[in-house]
């Protein structure tokens, strides 16, 4: 992390803080109106939601390492937002991603128990590739919100307000981002909030997001790629086992998926990384 900064300084961190905030949403633009230029160009396969999570990787992370360079003069800016290449870099993302297919399975107990999950296969080749393409793509998706929810943003508006107020306002943040998406609830809001807090509070006993990203991951890719279920209301990521869940909304979140249930909102409100 950059030196401790004077108290006098705090605005100037705010500023910085909605900068990045506001470089998060153009930046979220520009890699839409990419992908649309590449879809109706030359090479359409590039212009697929996988191209666009990687283009708005690439903006986030090249951006905020320009800020954290120029703004705060860190000699090292990726590794300061949170990526140091230190020993145990990888258990620590593998204790991440454990962590996130343990949620997955216990939230989806109560929908087998109540109710169950009508699994259907596709084990064609062309399945399996797309398993791989939609792996990958939840993968630069949770790259992409570690990095704008945990990253350079979230650093400065900590150096401002502390990392308990940090915490808090990104929870709520990161929660009304998610009101964006087409059936999200208030139950999905709570749920929203209860992972940021999550995923907060792992980045701050590490300084790094390597066991942040593993555990999003492990708690969306598992839930679409292993049980085939709806993920944010977004059903199309599980070319290999399609899974339609049966039993009460309050249990199963409906269309929406996990993320609007109970059971997911109690556990992560529990959970400690």
């Amino acid at each position: 992390m950059s030196t401790t900064k004077a108290p006098g300084s705090r605005l100037r961190e705010f500023a910085e803080f909605l900068a990045a905030v506001f470089y998060f949403f153009l930046a979220r633009a520009m890699a839409h109106q990419a992908s649309l230029v590449l879809a109706a160009g030359s090479f359409p396969a590039l212009g697929s939601p996988l191209a666009e999570q990687c283009i708005l990787a690439v903006l986030l992370l090249m951006g905020y390492a320009a800020m954290g360079f120029w703004l705060e003069r860190e000699m090292h800016p990726f590794s300061t937002q949170g990526f140091p290449r230190r020993a145990g870099f990888l258990h620590e993302a593998g204790v991440g991603l454990a962590t996130g297919w343990a949620l997955a399975v216990v939230c989806i107990v109560p929908v087998v128990v109540l109710g169950g999950i009508a699994l259907s296969f596709s084990t064609g080749l062309s399945s399996w590739e797309w398993l791989a393409a939609d792996a990958a793509f939840f993968a630069l998706v949770t790259l992409v919100e570690e990095v704008a929810f945990r990253g350079f943003a979230f650093q400065s508006l900590m150096r401002a307000i502390g990392p308990i107020g940090a915490t808090l306002g990104f929870a709520v943040y990161y929660a009304l981002v998610e009101t964006m998406l087409t059936g999200s609830s208030g139950a999905s809001m709570a749920v929203s909030i209860a992972l940021a807090l999550v995923l907060s509070v792992a980045y701050l006993r590490t300084r790094a997001l390597w066991l942040s990203w593993g555990l999003n991951f492990g708690w969306k890719a598992s839930r679409a790629l292993v049980f085939g279920l709806a993920v944010s209301g977004d059903n199309s990521h599980s070319s290999v086992v399609q899974g339609d869940p049966m039993g009460p909304f309050w249990v199963t979140g409906g269309g929406y998926g996990l993320d609007a249930g109970s059971p997911a909102g109690h556990l992560q409100g529990h959970a400690r990384p």
